[in-house]
């Protein structure tokens, strides 16, 4: 997020106009300076298409990446951000700067695709490098060493190792700065691609170098990119050891290009509500162009609107992955107010699905059915935990559980016994075998359409949440035939606990009633079977004996 006084300092350093030759000669020593005054870049197409060269100047993003740099001294960077925001151009032009001003510097630039890295190459770096003013580069020969350059699609190369490179891969050398742009979507299609620019690029740089990685969120809560994102964010200290990366993120708000002015469009009740929540988390106001811009660019993206233009992190760290099955039901349900505080109703009936694991994580939701409403309450997730271990953390909640739904392999014997087995062993003896399904979309199919009227605890059900707006399906070919199938990760237990729910009700293992209607059927068939025996005691007047 931007710290207007952070600006401030960067473009008070960045801004002063030299008066005179020594005073130039001084201010040419600062590299704020330089950045802001010896740089060339191509505007944004404008309405028709077409692009302008204008000197470079920051805007306020780039200058609170530049004051991290240069006033905090923080060099390992991992940025989360909303498109088009300039990072790329902004450590092409500090590259570019670095590689001539310190002889030797190796510079390089990791990209998604080949053609990707050279056209944001030759766009940016080798532009600027071209436009540079014939009294700069004569400095730079006197001063620095710094000798014309080799320029070609995909380098600027003043000497052997020293110079500007672009990458798709990368491994050995050493580095003065390496950027990695997109590293989400490229861990999102190719996982591979992804570990091997954290085995390999970014080895090559030392904790002294420059490191940064700039992307939009992509692949969902797994992955290297996601673990290496959520390990920065959530590491605090500070002062911190060199060669750990620092956090950042830019939201879509911070460009104020974000914006539509037309009094003609409406501004939706649901846009309304979700902005209402979100200025009480960001203490930001909003105005009504940024909030009309956000819902006419949501109408366009749907669900994707999260992972291109993030409000908060946590926003953009939930959005979907490609192929999710569930997140369209439950975006609806955020913008809509359904992710909230739900206490647990003592009168209403309580159910437990589980999905049942060892080796992999055993998951249990907690629901109930409120007013029309199934009301998922609580969420329990381990790995590596015995059956009586979830009885107990379910105890812990002193939520009182009226049937627990089983899979059929919880009747399986394996060694130490069923899961089943051990549950009754161990006293819980309200225990529901589900039928084994051969089409876990049937189920699937069942879940989506039962989220349209469901509610979870914002604080009791988060992860499980997560897990289920993180699974996903892939095309799998077979034959010829294109076919949707599950993807078996970590969301994957979660989310079959959640599916048992669908199945249960499907399979009439779980009723839509409170305790109370309960209590009421069971007085209806009591005064039924009274009157059966007191219609019989007129026949014999002994019945009751």
């Amino acid at each position: 997020m931007i710290n207007p006084d952070h600006i401030k300092a960067v473009r008070d350093r960045g801004e002063v106009v030299p008066v005179d030759a020594d005073h130039y000669a001084e201010l040419i020593k600062d590299p704020v300076w330089r950045i802001f005054n010896h740089y060339t870049i191509l505007t944004k197409p404008n309405a028709e298409g077409k692009r302008h060269k204008i000197s470079f100047r920051p805007n306020d993003p780039q200058c609170e990446v530049m004051y991290w740099q240069f006033f905090l001294d923080r060099k390992w960077l991992n940025i989360l951000k909303a498109r088009q925001l300039g990072f790329t151009t902004y450590f092409q032009i500090y590259g570019l700067d670095k590689a001539l001003n310190d002889p030797n510097s190796n510079i390089k630039f990791v990209s998604q695709t080949d053609d990707v890295a050279k056209s944001a190459f030759s766009e940016k770096a080798i532009l600027a490098y071209n436009e540079l003013d014939q009294d700069y580069l004569d400095y730079l020969k006197e001063e620095r060493g710094t000798p014309l350059a080799k320029v070609n699609q995909s380098q600027i190369e003043f000497a052997e190792g020293w110079g500007l490179y672009t990458y798709v891969s990368v491994r050995g050398g050493t580095s003065s700065l390496v950027h990695v742009s997109e590293l989400g979507p490229m861990a999102a299609e190719n996982m591979g691609r992804a570990q091997e620019v954290f085995a390999g690029a970014l080895e090559t740089a030392s904790i002294n170098a420059d490191a940064v990685i700039e992307s939009t969120f992509k692949g969902g809560q797994h992955g290297i990119y996601y673990e290496n994102l959520k390990k920065a964010y959530d590491r605090k200290e500070d002062p911190r050891p060199k060669g750990q990366f620092w956090f950042m993120f830019f939201p879509w708000f911070e460009d104020s290009g974000y914006r539509i002015d037309d009094e003609s469009q409406k501004i939706t009740l649901a846009t309304e509500k979700y902005f209402i929540a979100l200025e009480e988390i960001v203490d930001y106001r909003f105005d009504r162009g940024q909030m009309l811009w956000y819902q006419v660019k949501e109408d366009k993206l749907g669900i994707l609107m999260k992972q291109e233009n993030p409000s908060t992190p946590e926003e953009a760290m939930s959005a979907p992955v490609e192929g999710a099955i569930y997140a369209e039901a439950l975006i609806q349900l955020q913008k809509e107010g359904r992710q909230c505080d739900l206490p647990y109703d003592r009168s209403r009936q309580v159910y437990a699905a589980w999905d049942i694991g060892k080796r992999n994580p055993c998951a249990i939701f907690l629901i109930q059915f409120i007013d029309n409403w199934i009301h998922w309450i609580w969420h329990i997730e381990a790995g590596g935990k015995e059956p009586e271990w979830f009885i107990d953390k379910i105890r812990d909640t002193e939520i009182n559980i009226f049937k627990h739904l089983l899979p059929h392999d919880a009747y399986q014997d394996r060694a130490g016994g069923s899961w089943a087995g051990i549950l009754k062993n161990y006293g819980v003896r309200n225990l529901v075998r589900l039928p084994k399904t051969n089409d876990r979309w049937v189920g699937i199919r069942a879940l989506q359409g039962i989220l349209k009227r469901s509610k979870f605890d914002l604080h009791h059900t988060k992860e499980g949440f997560d897990h289920l707006m993180a699974y996903r399906s892939e095309i799998d070919i077979k034959n010829g035939i294109m076919k949707a199938i599950p993807v078996h990760d970590a969301s994957s237990n979660s989310a079959d606990s959640a599916r048992y729910v669908a199945e249960g009700i499907i399979e009439k293992k779980i009723r839509e009633y409170s305790i109370h209607d309960r209590e009421k059927s069971l007085t209806r068939e009591r005064e039924r079977q009274y009157e059966m025996k007191r219609n019989k005691g007129f026949r014999n007047k002994n019945w009751w004996q």
